[in-house]
């Protein structure tokens, strides 16, 4: 089961989104993003981003005031700020709090 899957069962409203969106996600770029998509979200959660995209991403979790989430594609180097890094069943994670 995938990452939306689950927590669409645990009950969570979960909105996928890329540039090349596949079976049920919506097209957006972190660069030039709908803000409507992103509106009351409480978390955008990244997995596998380029380095380049984790500085739109974190402008956009910024400007609606949710959390990021960055599962990193390796032990590339985090693009901005200081995030929380923490492990998931020994995956990575990086967290930037809007709080």
């Amino acid at each position: 089961m995938g990452t939306a899957e689950e927590l669409r069962r645990l009950g969570l409203e979960v909105t996928c989104t890329d540039v090349k969106p596949l079976r049920g996600s919506v097209r957006d770029d972190v660069f030039e993003p709908d803000l409507s998509l992103y509106e009351g979200a409480a978390a955008i959660y990244l997995v596998r981003p380029g380095e380049e995209m984790q500085g739109g991403a974190l402008r956009l979790a910024r400007r609606v005031g949710a959390d990021l989430v960055v599962r990193p594609l390796g032990d590339e180097v985090i693009a901005e700020g200081s995030p929380e890094l923490f492990n998931v069943d020994g995956t990575p994670l990086y967290l930037w709090k809007s709080r």
